[in-house]
């Protein structure tokens, strides 16, 4: 709710062609004003809910901005040789005279101690590291930092022209950069401010973005690729991965750059952009990648934060899987940097999994204290200003243009907040979409048009099995020498002929409804039928159930089945209805329909080994609320199998009635076998 677009205020707009820079202080102090009274003697504020005036006090927790926003608003030195904010003085930072650029080192010290990567002198610089990772400054630290620190605000002269070429960008900033702050913040105004453990948070949307694009663009070799002629002179000038130096032909002369082991090859490349071209995707799970995708030569273009986003948190392993060139410890390194983010970015932090994981970096770290990543990065504000710019009809006024216009959207919000939904009037039909714009919690509805059906004999009595798989209190096991041999159904007295048991014994009226599409759970489902030409895929369905895979099997286990939705029926029960999902199933017990991957660790299917649905003991139909949605993708190195992928749940209305929304965790809960990554020894 906190970052919606309805509750969130327009504190501050500057104007100007330029960027206020380090001067943002002198627009901040009549903020800081407000936010000292919001502190110091609190407002009267009238809660709408008791109808009563209650002493209101606001506290400022955190900024949140991406790393060169961080120097502006912190005062911190973001760049040069005391560029990281987390080690401060102990940054290991080494100039790169070919790339004319600093390096930064010393990743090694956040491992534990007796890591085996510690002592590698082959994969890293060049020796071993023993050190021990810094901790990051408090704020009572820095405010005794920068109390002395005199700065002078107010906008100077204009940026000087272009530096030429060949001039070394930081042979003056090396002496004036060997301090950890330029300029006290004026957020240390605040009396609290000191106290804060995380005070400035590092966006991850953006630190997400621009990892995934540096990792795509080096192992598919493009003009943006960080595997350049400059980085192999450094790293000969350094004096480490002779493998990877360049060589010189005594004959010819000539310099030549052999590929790394992380480099795709051609037919890799050419594989992994056919798979992102025809891989379809389900309904806003991202936007159309086929559109950004070429495929000869091999590129891909044009893509945004989000599309990045979607990479990183469910198309790696797709990349993983089809880089068969890659060593084992390579593909690992890659299936772990997923895991990492999807764990941060999932709608509820598990504390043991980012333990696990190692995640005392600073976004781990921020993500321990602060909580789930959604309430602090930039994707609801960057839609916020895409918002605020549409409201510019006047480019010689642009400010006020946005000024006035987010001032009536204010007001538009207050007096229809108030509107009831009931009675006559055109307003009813918008309230709700003016007032949740994102439609972030879905309901359980139709969003198609229902056909009237009629169920036959056979139906019924599944159907009947299925639905009582939501009333387990009305079934009694039947056990002999510890074994379950039947099961039984009872009513708990006589007269509770008007129960909902009763209404299911009864089983449903012969007259029921199908739909093609239907809302549910957090997701958007569609039959197999209607998809033929969508871009889209909606159809693909997985349940857990505990149950035994051998006849002969006495303990029943959790297992997760996998298919494709034929049918979508609403059944009438005469007091209640209830949704059901006829589906076809893919046999999870046979080898040669669905295994695991033992390199990339992702589930393949065959979708050509479906159950035979006429059969009871296949059970086609399932509860709507117990499905889940996937979606699948055609497996080029091996020919019939597709690779499942999970789909992300949206909230649902139902989110509020959960003490520990588990549903919602991470990664791990739809794929166990991603747990075994978080080992040290999987490495």
């Amino acid at each position: 709710m906190c970052m919606k677009r309805e509750f969130s205020m327009l504190c501050l707009l500057i104007s100007g062609p330029r960027a206020p820079g380090k001067d943002i202080d002198v627009y901040l102090q009549t903020f800081i004003e407000e936010l000292k009274e919001l502190w110091n003697d609190g407002v009267m504020t009238f809660d709408s809910f008791t109808g009563s005036e209650f002493l209101m006090r606001a506290r400022l927790l955190r900024a949140i901005h991406d790393f060169r926003a961080l120097g502006t608003l912190s005062g911190c030195v973001n760049h040069g040789y005391f560029a990281c904010p987390s080690c401060g003085e102990e940054t290991d930072a080494e100039w790169l005279p070919y790339n004319k650029k600093l390096c930064y080192m010393g990743h090694r010290r956040w491992l534990p101690t007796k890591h085996k990567f510690r002592d590698d002198k082959t994969n890293f610089s060049g020796g071993v590291d023993h050190g021990k990772a810094p901790w990051p400054l408090t704020g009572f630290q820095v405010q005794e930092m920068v109390a002395n620190l005199k700065s002078k605000q107010g906008k100077g002269k204009p940026p000087s022209k272009k530096r030429k070429r060949g001039t070394e960008r930081y042979a003056d900033e090396e002496i004036s950069d060997h301090s950890l702050f330029s300029q006290r913040s004026i957020l240390y105004d605040l009396p609290y401010w000191r106290a804060n453990t995380v005070r400035h948070c590092t966006d991850v949307m953006h630190t997400e973005k621009n990892i995934t694009e540096h990792i795509v663009n080096t192992v598919l070799g493009n003009s943006k690729s960080k595997d350049v002629l400059n980085a192999r002179k450094d790293m000969e000038a350094m004096g480490i991965k002779k493998r990877l130096w360049l060589k010189e032909d005594d004959n010819t002369g000539k310099t030549t750059m052999e590929d790394g082991s992380f480099a795709l090859t051609k037919d890799e490349k050419v594989a992994f952009c056919t798979v992102l071209k025809n891989l379809r995707v389900p309904s806003n799970f991202c936007s159309n990648l086929r559109n950004n995708v070429g495929i000869n030569p091999p590129e891909l273009k044009n893509l945004k934060s989000h599309d990045y986003h979607v990479m990183m948190q469910s198309l790696f392993p797709l990349l993983v899987h089809t880089a068969t060139s890659f060593p084992k410890d390579l593909r690992v390194a890659l299936l772990r940097i997923s895991l990492f983010f999807n764990i941060l970015c999932a709608k509820v932090i598990n504390r043991e999994h980012l333990l696990q994981d190692k995640a005392s970096l600073v976004e781990g770290y921020e993500a321990l204290i602060c909580g789930p990543v959604r309430f602090r990065w930039m994707y609801p504000f960057e839609r916020l200003m895409k918002g605020f710019k549409g409201l510019v009809r006047n480019k010689r006024y642009i400010e006020g243009c946005i000024a006035r216009g987010y001032s009536l959207r204010e007001a538009s919000l207050f007096f229809m907040d108030g509107m009831s939904d009931d009675g006559d009037g055109t307003h009813k039909h918008t309230r709700r979409a003016f007032l949740d714009d994102d439609y972030e919690f879905a309901d359980e509805m139709p969003l198609s048009t229902g056909k009237s059906m009629t169920l036959t004999q056979y139906a019924r009595v599944m159907l009947f099995v299925c639905s009582l798989k939501k009333y387990d209190s009305y079934v009694s096991c039947n056990t002999s020498n510890g074994q379950q041999t039947s099961k039984s159904f009872h009513l708990i007295e006589a007269k509770e002929t008007d129960s909902t048991l009763w209404r299911l014994v009864q089983g449903p009226l012969f007259k029921a409804r199908s739909y093609r599409k239907y809302q549910v759970n957090g997701f958007t489902f569609s039959t197999l039928g209607c998809e033929a030409k969508n871009i889209s895929q909606n159809s693909g369905v997985s349940m857990k159930a505990f149950t035994r895979l051998k006849v002969k099997s006495a303990e029943e286990a959790e297992i997760t089945y996998y298919g494709v939705i034929k049918e979508i029926i609403v059944l009438n029960y005469m007091e209640f209805e209830e949704t059901v999902f006829c589906c076809d199933w893919v046999s999870v017990g046979d080898k040669n329909a669905c295994k695991v991957d033992a390199v990339s660790k992702v589930i393949k299917v065959n979708l050509s080994k479906m159950k035979n649905k006429v059969r009871v003991s296949d059970e086609p139909f399932i509860l709507a609320s117990e499905a889940t949605q996937v979606f699948y993708s055609k497996d080029l190195t091996d020919e019939g199998w597709s690779v499942v992928l999970h789909s992300h749940q949206g909230l649902t209305c139902s989110v509020d009635k959960f003490e520990v929304p588990t549903a919602y965790q991470s990664v791990l809960t739809d794929n166990e076998n991603f747990k075994k990554l978080l080992s040290i020894g999987s490495i």
